[in-house]
């Protein structure tokens, strides 16, 4: 899902289906938001292994996947043989006709080119078309990301070599964003969601071996594991009460609708 133009791991598409179903329950009410109706069209931008586009497609609209990784697509393909998916950058992609809505949830903010990104968003919408988003907001996992940055510090890393594969905004800047963009905001809002790891068998290390690859690219490969469990030292104290491992999501949600003017 990361649309960088970093080289990045690509993903374990199996075992992020099977053990981090939570990032698709947490923002399974996006689907109701949008509101997709039968004879719709709609677009699942950064689909994953396709959960959410498979229930879009249960409420009679058509559904089009799309994601950037090709183990993600090529599992929600095997998942869901009768639903369309395309793997595509989320930053220059081009539908073949324009869509009645968009849905994206956990994906937009690993495309760190977030102007592009509305600029395709706007292209595959029609005019009127409603768009329904979550994404990380400002200061997202930030206990997390100052403790890898702290970590690869002690390992020698310079600060200027420090990957930085998220954009975390803040409300008013991707609102102004997507306003400038040329959509009109309905809703907005940024808010705190300490998420419990409880699905996952070994914590904040099971999370960290998913999501921080990127962040470990300036290390080679046999140091990755005590990196890891140097974050998980490090973030302990804060993140795991009373043995049970909370992550410190900070989300942003908009609602807003492509501009008819």
């Amino acid at each position: 899902m990361s649309d960088s133009g970093v080289k990045t791991p690509g993903w374990d598409a199996g075992h992020y289906h099977q053990a981090f179903g939570f990032i698709h329950r947490l923002g399974a009410n996006l689907v109701e938001q949008l509101d997709p109706k039968p004879g719709e069209t709609i677009l699942d931008l950064g689909c994953g292994t396709g959960k959410m586009a498979a229930e879009i497609a249960a409420r009679g609209a058509s559904v089009i996947g799309l994601d950037s990784d090709p183990a993600m697509i090529e599992h929600a393909r095997t998942a869901h043989p009768g639903l369309d998916f395309v793997c595509a950058n989320g930053e220059a992609f081009r539908l073949k006709q324009q869509v009645d809505g968009i849905l994206s949830n956990a994906a937009l903010h690993w495309m760190t080119r977030p102007q592009r990104v509305i600029g395709a968003m706007a292209r595959a919408l029609k005019p009127g078309g409603r768009l329904a988003l979550e994404m990380g907001g400002h200061r997202n996992v930030a206990t997390v990301v100052e403790a890898i940055y702290a970590v690869l510090a002690e390992a020698g890393v310079p600060e200027a070599k420090w990957p930085r594969p998220w954009y975390f905004p803040r409300l008013g800047e991707y609102c102004t964003r997507l306003e400038r963009g040329g959509f009109e905001i309905a809703e907005a809002q940024l808010f705190d969601r300490p998420t419990p790891l409880d699905d996952l068998e070994d914590g904040m290390a099971d999370w960290l071996r998913m999501f921080v690859r990127p962040f470990l690219a300036p290390l080679p490969p046999e140091r990755h594991a005590a990196v890891i469990a140097s974050v998980v030292e490090r973030t302990k104290p804060s993140l795991c009460v009373n043995g049970r491992w909370l992550v410190d999501y900070r989300r942003l949600r908009v609602l807003a609708r492509r501009d008819v003017s």
